[in-house]
């Protein structure tokens, strides 16, 4: 289940990087305003946070959330450490469909979102 709830809320925040990015907004809206799902609400609010348009606050943001619910929760061995939530972020962005389309400042910015949001400074 833990990994269901990483999965989701890291869709979630992958759906933030390609709305931020994205410049067609009928899928920007449909991306970001799909309902969570019992495992998501069960730790919390982590999958909604409010999009800025600010690809790296964003991913920030979303990251750093996710890793104060999970902490809150105990959750935070193994899988669920902080690294290792970053780096599958990170995976889980890059095999995305539209990343290779991403412009490179694009991705920098998502990659270090990330790293600031598991640190805890963005």
């Amino acid at each position: 289940m833990k990994r269901i709830t990483l999965a989701v809320v890291a869709l979630a925040t992958v759906s933030l990087f390609a709305a931020g990015c994205g410049s067609d907004s009928e899928s920007t809206s449909a991306a970001t305003s799909a309902a969570p799902t019992s495992d998501a609400t069960a730790l919390g609010a982590a999958s909604e946070v409010a999009s800025t348009g600010d690809t790296y606050l964003d991913t920030c943001n979303g990251v750093l959330n996710y890793v104060k619910t999970l902490q809150a929760s105990g959750l935070t061995d193994g899988a669920n450490s902080p690294q290792a939530i970053g780096e599958e972020f990170v995976n889980l962005a890059k095999t995305a469909p539209d990343w290779d389309a991403k412009s490179e400042k694009d991705k920098a910015d998502f990659q270090r979102g990330v790293t600031a949001g598991v640190e805890g400074k963005c």
